[in-house]
């Protein structure tokens, strides 16, 4: 939810990123870390089912991997997890703000 009102911000007018472009990328980098993050403390809390289907490939690698390759999967990745609509979101939003 936090990261969600980040992006928002990321997309203001006001936002100090030069281009909707710019802004989208940072948001999507910001998204990653926030769910590495998020894996790795629901594993930590030994939670019954993993926030995202992709969990498991991003507990195997090193943990300063990890948000690398969480934002590789949001670029890169297939449609899981309603991650695909929540980046056209983000794009969207900060098309509207230009």
């Amino acid at each position: 939810m936090i990261i969600g009102l980040f992006g928002h911000a990321l997309c203001s007018p006001r936002s100090r990123a030069p281009t909707s472009s710019r802004r989208g990328q940072t948001s999507a980098a910001a998204e990653a870390r926030a769910i590495a993050a998020e894996i790795t403390a629901c594993d930590e809390l030994g939670c019954a089912d993993p926030p995202y289907a992709f969990a498991a490939e991003v507990l195997a690698v090193a943990p300063d991997l990890r948000v690398g390759l969480v934002h590789a999967r949001l670029r890169d990745g297939p449609a899981t997890d309603g991650l695909d609509l929540m980046l056209r979101r983000y794009r969207a939003r900060c098309e509207e703000a230009q």
